[in-house]
């Protein structure tokens, strides 16, 4: 829209799916050359006689390999992997979802908080509820990792969201008496 500030460049999309590929690869990467290396330590250890002195070492190498690969495997998997394939999913989101117009005054930034698994600032604005005849409050979503708007108590704004998630913006003028 003319005169918003656009949180969200065109190629954030793009860089959210490069960056799920390159955790991808690097997750199935090793999760495949940890499978390669169970393969090759069964088909040697297959090959030794009954009782043989060298399955002692072999079966010691299979654990210490498990025992880093589910160390590894637990943190990478279910927090930075996550998190991406979370992120890349929201983009997608904005990116094909149905947006939305609106018009309230900003209230307050509250705590971070999580929005379909991503990290967010909410957004306390207050819009005016005509069945009421008062102004309710709405809560609106801002990405940590995109620069915080900067709206100051009592500012009229002008905002496009996507679900919850805020798009673009623009202060439209200062609000002097609000409840």
């Amino acid at each position: 829209m003319e005169g918003m500030v656009s949180i969200y460049r065109e190629g954030d999309l793009l860089e959210a799916f490069r960056q799920k590929r390159k955790e991808s690869f690097v997750l199935w990467g090793i999760t495949l050359l940890y499978l390669a290396f169970l393969v090759a330590m069964l088909i040697v250890y297959c090959g030794l006689p009954y009782k043989a002195p060298e399955q002692t070492p072999i079966r010691i190498a299979v654990s210490v390999v498990t025992v880093a690969y589910i160390a590894w495997i637990f943190p990478y998997a279910g927090i930075r992997y996550s998190r991406v394939k979370h992120y890349c999913a929201m983009m997608n989101n904005i990116a094909m979802g149905i947006t939305e117009r609106h018009e309230s005054i900003f209230d307050r930034i509250e705590k971070k908080d999580t929005y379909d698994y991503v990290d967010v600032y909410t957004i306390i604005v207050k819009e005016w509820n005509s069945k009421k005849m008062d102004y309710a409050e709405r809560r609106i979503y801002s990405v940590v990792e995109k620069p915080m708007p900067p709206f100051i108590k009592g500012d009229r704004i002008e905002y496009i969201t996507a679900g919850s998630l805020l798009l673009q913006y623009r202060i439209a003028r200062k609000e002097e008496s609000v409840k």
